[in-house]
C-alpha cells in the first residue's frame, strides 16, 4: 500500500479538509460508532464526520 494511503482515504471517504486529516488526534476518532470528531475545522466550527469501515482495521 502506499504511504499516504490513510490521509487520502480520509479525504475521499469522509469528506474532511486536508488541515483537518493533517491535525487529527487518536482520541477523535471513536470506533464504537464509526465516526470521527472534528474540533476547530473550517470557519472554527466542530462537527461529526463517519468513519469507513474499511479504514477501522
Amino acid at each position: 500500500m502506499a504511504k499516504h494511503y490513510l490521509a487520502c482515504a480520509l479525504l475521499y471517504g469522509s469528506g474532511m479538509r486536508l488541515m483537518e486529516v493533517l491535525r487529527l488526534r487518536v482520541q477523535d476518532i471513536d470506533f464504537d460508532y464509526n465516526c470521527i470528531r472534528i474540533c476547530d475545522g473550517k470557519g472554527g466550527k466542530n462537527r461529526v464526520v463517519t468513519l469507513a469501515v474499511e479504514l477501522t482495521p
